[in-house]
């Protein structure tokens, strides 16, 4: 994630910068209202984190000026304001979110990595363009993220001998990590365990001093995970001893289960039924990717449903291998699903809200509906 941090408090923004490349994030910071404009014109970032109270010109005009020149990369903004009338207006001009100081840094993080997901958008990469799908189930899935820094002793790579290196450990590591899924795992169970990250040196003739592994596991039980946990938190801890590194290990619990409501996800699937008909309409297995809506779910009644992006046949030749997944930098929106997405999404919310106005005329109280 590319952050464009826009922040007059110096001590706040090294805060904020510390905070964000601890989670992989790159940073470019300055505290000029018409310098972050100016980045924003030559160089592509992910999100934008903007102060309202700039030394040159104010947050409000900045955020105006962004979506005149029709750049549409987010902006959540940092304000010390906590007036209900600078929310209204920084969200008028097009903010994305609005978030008053003094803010929780945990909470910031999350609900950033949550605005560029939806910023991405996406439908179902590998599903046939048309198809909507469901799932009527209430399977779990348990998602948590880890890190872990391994502290060696730095040396010449001609002289290793005179360091410890880390990045031994580092491999040994992440290839003991998938026995925990093969042979401690009861096999019925699902679970998958993925190193996406590992950091170490910056120079061919350096042996590092320390190393940084990171991923993800996932799994539909709580039991499962206590023990991907606390085997993954062994293999770290002995291998490291092995090797006469220190070792770091955080373990975070991110994500809560995305659990469709029945009574919600069955409404939905009518609607479905009635815009593209019961042949196009299935039903899809639990999948271990998280979302964010998981919490929507927690709050309201709702369902999380799909809709199928194509096998590839729209994207444009030497736009890379496809159909691709989901995080592939060559996924191609199909944009034939806009007007069928639109019909459905108009037709769920004229059938709800005309059931809770029948509902309404015979006094019986309606629920509210996520989707």
């Amino acid at each position: 994630m590319r952050v464009l941090l826009v922040e007059e408090d110096l001590i706040a923004a090294r805060g904020i910068t510390l905070m964000l490349k601890s989670a992989g994030a790159v940073v470019d910071q300055t505290d000029s209202g018409e310098d972050s404009l100016e980045l924003l014109r030559h160089y592509e970032y992910d999100i934008v984190l903007l102060d309202l109270t700039l030394p040159d010109i104010e947050g409000f005009e900045v955020v105006r000026r962004i979506r005149i020149a029709r750049n549409d990369t987010p902006v959540v903004v940092l304000s010390s304001i906590a007036l209900p009338q600078a929310r209204v207006k920084a969200l008028s001009l097009g903010a994305d979110d609005f978030i008053t100081k003094p803010y929780d840094k945990a909470e910031l993080l999350a609900r950033m990595q949550a605005i560029v997901r939806r910023s991405k958008g996406f439908s179902q990469p590998t599903v046939r363009m048309g198809r909507l799908e469901l799932n009527l189930d209430s399977r779990e899935v348990l998602v948590d993220g880890r890190d872990i820094r391994l502290t060696g002793k730095g040396s010449h790579a001609a002289m290793p001998n005179l360091g410890i290196d880390p990045v031994p450990a580092a491999c040994q590591m992440v290839q003991a990590f998938q026995t925990v899924v093969t042979r401690n795992r009861q096999p019925l169970d699902p679970a998958v365990i993925s190193v996406t990250m590992i950091h170490a040196g910056e120079a061919t003739n350096v042996v590092p001093e320390s190393a940084e592994i990171q991923g993800t596991a996932r799994t539909f039980s709580t039991e499962t995970l206590d023990l991907i946990e606390a085997r993954m938190r062994d293999i770290a801890t002995h291998t490291a001893a092995a090797f006469g590194v220190d070792c770091d290990f955080e373990f975070r619990r991110n994500y809560p289960p995305t659990i469709n409501h029945a009574a919600e996800a069955e409404f939905a699937r009518g609607v479905m039924v009635q815009t593209v008909g019961e042949a196009a309409v299935h039903d899809f297995e639990p999948s271990m990717g998280a979302e964010d809506f998981a919490f929507m779910l927690q709050a309201r009644p709702g369902a999380y449903l799909i809709i199928g992006n194509g096998e590839g046949g729209h994207r444009d030749a030497g736009h890379g291998l496809g159909p691709c997944t989901l995080h592939n930098p060559n996924y191609d929106f199909n944009d034939d699903l806009i007007p069928l997405g639109g019909t459905f999404w108009v037709r769920l919310a004229t059938a709800w809200l005309a059931r809770g106005l029948a509902a309404a005329d015979v006094s019986s109280p309606s629920r509210e509906f996520n989707a």
